[in-house]
């Protein structure tokens, strides 16, 4: 088997060619999986080609990967098998890049308050990216009239993660 690309990055459109040459001496169907990756992610052209001696043909493998899979580098392997003999069987690897997708959300309790001088507020932080964040809550008043106290003011959250940081 021939597989193009060995290097894909995971987003739209993404496919894998499959080459495969039966070199044997009869007609055999061919079964094809993706390992390392979830089944339900692989949408294949054809599902079983069946070649006669000699004969090659391509299938496309369609690609979709979930935006929440975590960012990083993983090995998917293509895994051909022939049906008429399992110890027939071809397998290439696949460098799958996740880039990271850094998504943070905010929200403060209560929405609002009655205060005098000062007001205390949580404020919950939400990692929905698929990678890890490190970052400094900060307050901006444009008018300058307000001066914020955030603690602890850093937060670290890997993906799925949340925190609640002291808005003063």
């Amino acid at each position: 088997i021939e597989v193009e690309p060995r290097r894909i990055v995971a987003g739209a459109d993404l496919q894998l060619t499959v080459l495969i040459t039966n070199t044997g001496s009869v007609i055999s169907g061919y079964t094809i999986r993706l390992l390392g990756i979830d089944p339900a992610w692989v949408a294949l052209d054809e599902a079983v080609p069946r070649l006669f001696p000699g004969e090659s043909t391509v299938v496309t493998a369609q690609l979709q990967i979930p935006a929440e899979l975590p960012a990083g580098e993983r090995r998917v392997a293509v895994q051909v098998r022939a049906q008429t003999d399992d110890r027939l069987t071809a397998v290439e690897e696949v460098v799958l890049h996740v880039p990271g997708a850094p998504q943070v959300d905010v929200t403060l309790e209560p929405t609002t308050v009655m205060a005098g001088r000062r007001a205390v507020f949580e404020a919950h932080v939400h990692n929905r990216g698929n990678t890890q964040v490190a970052a400094t809550l900060l307050g901006v008043d444009e008018e300058r009239a307000l001066g914020y106290a955030v603690d602890p003011p850093q937060f670290a959250l890997s993906p799925g993660e949340h925190a609640t940081l002291a808005l003063t």
